[in-house]
């Protein structure tokens, strides 16, 4: 890496809470999104080239316990 490449740093803080985990950052959500499935990726040994692959898992993973959280009912996979 270049020493030239203008560096952004990207401060995430992680606390513990009642309900999991509160997550706070200098970036709005939708930029942490590739960052934080990048390192999910990184820490689970998937390689680079599935990354769109977890992405769109974990998306899909979120909305199927939304729609368990608000029907009760959870999502039928076949």
């Amino acid at each position: 890496m270049s020493d030239d490449i203008p560096k952004k740093s990207l401060l995430i803080q992680v606390d513990e809470a009642e309900d999991g985990y509160r997550i706070r950052a200098n970036e709005n959500p939708a930029a942490l999104k590739p960052v934080l499935t990048a390192i999910v990726c990184r820490m689970y040994g998937i390689p680079e080239n599935h990354f769109e692959d977890t992405a769109a898992f974990l998306k899909i993973l979120g909305e199927s316990y939304r729609e368990e959280e608000l029907t009760g009912n959870p999502r039928q996979v076949h």
